[in-house]
């Protein structure tokens, strides 16, 4: 009997230590004064509706960015050092504002080194006209000699003729007693230095004609530096600008208007072609990215 009392005591000890606090017993729950009841630790309050048909709906939660829809990377063309950056991400920018601008001395030095064998090739192409003017002067002046001498030779060539019927005809005189030996080599002198004159002048159109042939290629060659010259100045002129065009990369500017996201570099870093340097979105469209 005492061990029925015994286990019935640790029982009820048992289940009062372990009981959960939002549970009550049976007779506690009968005689509760509902007036004055606090909830018991750890009871959850719920609420009542009355039940009603109607649809179910679903509705699912994800977590996504917000980008623009359109974005464009700043990235270098050349290698150089960064001398600026003048945004900062949040800042609005507007198509063909400057962004950043790179220092780089080597481009600037091919641009003067172009510049200079443009005018290089301009200063060449001055002289090979002048040349050809000097060249072109002498060359008529060759041709206004030659034209002289031709007719001198057309009238020494007749003087000749005149002198040698002449003598002809002195000849028979003196071998018939009509002239004397003197007459006779007087008009034998006259002859003789008509030919002389005739020899002289065939002798000095053909030296004329050989210098009018030396100036014709003088004229030619100089003609020739002149074409070349000015392939110089197009084949210059062409560096010239492709040089400009690789300087110019070195100022890096907006393609659209948009807003700074993103800043990659800081001034005073060295960069290579292709270096990403800002990235630029657009917002008056935006797109929303997220993962289903």
């Amino acid at each position: 009997m005492v061990l029925l009392v015994v286990i019935a005591i640790s029982t009820i000890l048992i289940v009062r230590t372990y009981r959960h606090p939002s549970r009550i017993h049976i007779v506690e729950a009968m005689t509760m004064d509902m007036s004055t009841m606090t909830p018991p630790i750890g009871a959850v309050p719920v609420a009542i509706e009355t039940v009603k048909k109607r649809d179910l709906r679903s509705q699912v939660t994800y977590t996504g960015t917000i980008k623009g829809y359109h974005e464009q990377v700043i990235s270098s063309r050349v290698m150089g050092l960064v001398e600026s950056i003048g945004v900062y991400p949040g800042d609005r920018v507007g198509k063909g504002q400057l962004l950043a601008q790179l220092q780089a001395s080597e481009l600037s030095a091919q641009r003067e080194q172009a510049e200079k064998g443009v005018q290089m090739a301009r200063s060449e192409e001055r002289m090979a006209y002048n040349q050809v003017s000097q060249m072109n002067a002498e060359y008529q002046g060759a041709l206004l000699k030659i034209q002289e001498l031709e007719k001198t030779i057309l009238a020494d060539e007749a003087d000749l003729r005149y002198w040698k019927e002449r003598i002809e005809r002195e000849k028979k005189l003196l071998a018939s007693g009509i002239i004397g030996q003197e007459a006779y080599e007087e008009a034998l002198a006259s002859y003789q230095s008509s030919e002389a004159r005739y020899q002289g002048s065939l002798k000095r159109i053909k030296i004329q004609k050989t210098e009018q042939n030396l100036r014709r290629a003088s004229l030619k060659e100089a003609k020739n530096r002149v074409h070349y010259s000015q392939g110089q100045i197009l084949q210059n002129k062409a560096l010239l600008k492709e040089k400009q065009v690789m300087e110019s990369y070195r100022r890096l500017t907006a393609l659209l208007d948009g807003v700074v996201t993103e800043r990659l570099v800081s001034p005073g870093t060295v960069v290579y072609p292709s270096t990403p340097l800002l990235k630029i979105a657009t917002i008056h469209e935006v797109r929303l990215q997220f993962k289903v």
